[in-house]
């Protein structure tokens, strides 16, 4: 099998969770932008109706809504992520040096990557606009994630 160095790994696995977010962040934009068009307008949209008389209009709403979802993914990335990409970082940082590619994540993080993938799927069945804003969230919070596995990729490129 391929052996790469720490920081090798430690930045592809990053480069996962930024291709993986710049999916889903436009996935999610377009998904509240459908929501929107005058073909869709018969659909149910239970967010942006509910924000609507409140914002000045369902185009005002789907602006705070995408506002929202991307604080929230904000949040996410930087302080529940962070504890995993942390955890992860470690884990690599403890394997010997170079470290065979096979070993960039625990079998515990592949189950959970994919209970993530089936929750995706289920998600398909809710209205656009909360899709969207799922989207737009898991996606900004994923590459606020892949921003702090690139910034101990750099230190460990670093100290090495």
């Amino acid at each position: 099998m391929f052996k790469v160095s720490h920081s090798a790994l430690i930045f592809l696995s990053g480069f996962v969770w930024l291709a993986v977010g710049c999916f889903l962040l436009p996935l999610g934009l377009n998904f509240v932008a459908e929501a929107l068009l005058k073909e869709n307008a018969n659909l149910s949209h239970p967010v942006l109706n509910f924000l609507a008389p409140y914002v000045g209009g369902i185009d005002s709403a789907a602006i705070v809504w995408i506002t929202f979802a991307l604080f929230v993914g904000f949040l996410k990335g930087r302080k529940v992520f962070a504890k995993s990409v942390n955890r992860s970082v470690n884990r690599i940082v403890s394997l010997p040096n170079p470290a065979n590619l096979s070993k960039i994540y625990t079998p515990s993080y592949y189950l959970l990557l994919g209970s993530m993938v089936l929750l995706g799927v289920l998600v398909r069945y809710t209205t656009q606009d909360i899709r969207g804003g799922i989207d737009i969230a898991i996606g900004s919070a994923l590459i606020n994630g892949a921003v702090l596995y690139f910034r101990q990729a750099w230190l460990a490129r670093r100290t090495a």
